[in-house]
């Protein structure tokens, strides 16, 4: 049986198609069962633009094509261009108003043109200018999230299984995809003796869908913190409360949800259909893991919904890889344990995987033994201010607001070193005291050589005679007990 056989058969929304001569001789052109896929996708999408079927639309272009006017024998290239221009404008539809980035509009508008290629039409070089809008980077790459931000992000995210989702990837630093494979088998041991999580990923870990989650199919090591284990734990705990049966092989992050085909139409497609909470479930896949990630942080105010399909968000899964780098390398300073933080995210590090490593990293309790180290690095947990600390953070606040950068910093030292209120007394008064001399040396007298300075100056007592005998007259006398004294210019 052909392909393009089951393809009708299996009544996708897309088997209209299949219908048209036209269609079919283009298929059979294509490469692979993916493409011809995507293809037929891309196809439906332009003959819904055009109104037109895909026999109409060849008809429509071979017309042109015949005309002796260089303007009319161009329009199918411009209804492409045009195209284009519309899905980077609307996207899918005028009323979601998400629009494609230019990567996406470009797979459609190549397709497009093989479409009219292979069915015997004429069409203008590829446009430069579109290959190098494409080529343009269009989501936000440097951002990384804070411990705050983090903390954020599972306090407003929903239910156990959200939480628990955002703090396994913060704590372990791992591709969301690893997450679609793991199953309660990995976490058991751990779980139910309360401790760090130390699970091994093979160089081929399938998903669901058979497919190798491990990108650089090299085995590795990776953590999950005792923070992250608390939600897992409520997870599953919650799971068993609403009657699912969880054994050895029931996916760790499931979803709540299954894929419904629509039937009795030529526009068949497939909707997501809720399913009950005690069945078993299938995993949760990496658009769902996205979208939990990102509904959250807009939820949480730490970012902006997308206007562009394709355009990554401020905060997304893989942000939390940074997050944990930056944090497990905080204190660490030998090159060798630089790399093990490496290690943790699935990097290669050949140093540590060759044949005869200087460690046996095939021991989970010695990756346990240094993950245990960088754990606390790792906390999104706020930490109790005393009431020492939060007195010097107000000085400090205040400080900010009125003086130099430099005596600001100097204020900083100081109070750094106090660890009671009396001490933080004392020192503010030492300041206070240097701040005040400080201030008399810069405006106080120097030199007695300026005295053709009409200016008022300020002295000292045993300095006023002196200034008197030079023309200069007393104005007034200070708290502090300086003198003021002025240039008497009659």
């Amino acid at each position: 049986m052909s392909e393009l056989i089951r393809l009708k058969r299996k009544k996708t929304k897309y088997a209209w198609l299949l219908e048209f001569d036209e269609v079919k001789r283009w298929l059979k052109e294509l490469p692979s069962a993916t493409t011809r896929y995507e293809y037929l996708c891309h196809l439906d999408r332009y003959c819904k633009y055009k109104s037109k079927n895909p026999k109409e639309l060849i008809e429509e272009a071979l017309k042109r094509q015949r005309s002796d006017d260089p303007n009319v024998r161009n329009l199918t290239n411009q209804d492409l261009l045009s195209f284009y221009e519309y899905l980077r404008e609307y996207g899918e539809s005028k009323v979601k108003g998400l629009k494609h980035a230019s990567k996406t509009s470009l797979l459609y508008y190549s397709a497009m043109r093989s479409f009219y290629r292979y069915n015997g039409i004429e069409l203008p070089k590829f446009s430069r200018r579109l290959r190098v809008t494409s080529s343009m980077v269009e989501h936000e790459r440097g951002y990384i999230p804070s411990p705050e931000d983090v903390n954020l992000s599972i306090n407003y995210a929903e239910g156990a299984r959200n939480k628990a989702i955002i703090a396994t990837l913060a704590s372990s630093g791992q591709r969301d995809g690893v997450l679609t494979a793991l199953k309660y088998k990995n976490v058991k041991d751990d779980l139910e003796r309360v401790r760090t999580v130390i699970l091994r990923v093979p160089s081929f870990l399938p998903n669901v869908h058979g497919i190798n989650v491990n990108k650089n199919r090299t085995a590795y090591f990776f953590g999950i913190s005792k923070e992250a284990l608390e939600y897992i734990k409520a997870m599953i705990d919650e799971r068993r409360r609403y009657g699912e049966v969880i054994d050895n092989e029931s996916w760790l992050f499931r979803s709540y949800a299954k894929t419904h085909r629509l039937q009795g139409s030529t526009k068949e497609g497939t909707i997501p259909v809720r399913v009950t909470k005690d069945t078993k479930g299938e995993p949760i896949s990496t658009c769902g893991i996205i979208n939990i990630v990102e509904g959250t942080a807009i939820k949480a105010g730490l970012m902006e919904p997308r206007t562009v399909s394709g355009e990554r968000a401020k905060i997304h899964p893989h942000s939390f890889r940074k997050y944990f780098k930056k944090q497990a390398s905080k204190g660490v300073k030998e090159a060798r344990e630089l790399l093990l933080v490496e290690y943790f995210m699935g990097h290669k590090v050949p140093a540590l995987q060759s044949a005869y490593p200087a460690v046996d990293f095939n021991d989970p309790e010695v990756v346990r033994a240094f993950y245990e180290q960088i754990e606390p690095n790792l906390s999104w947990v706020p930490k109790p201010i005393s009431e020492v600390e939060r007195r010097k953070q107000t000085i400090l606040d205040l400080a900010r607001t009125v003086m130099p950068e430099d005596r600001y910093r100097m204020l900083e030292g100081i109070l750094s070193g106090c660890l009671t209120m009396s001490q933080i007394d004392e020192a503010i008064e030492r300041f206070r005291k240097g701040e005040t001399q400080k201030k008399e040396k810069e405006i106080g007298v120097i030199e007695l050589d300026s005295e053709n300075s009409d200016c008022q100056k300020m002295i000292s007592e045993a300095q006023l005679e002196a200034y008197l005998s030079k023309g200069y007259r007393f104005v007034a006398t200070l708290p502090s007990g300086k003198c003021v004294i002025e240039k008497n210019n009659h």
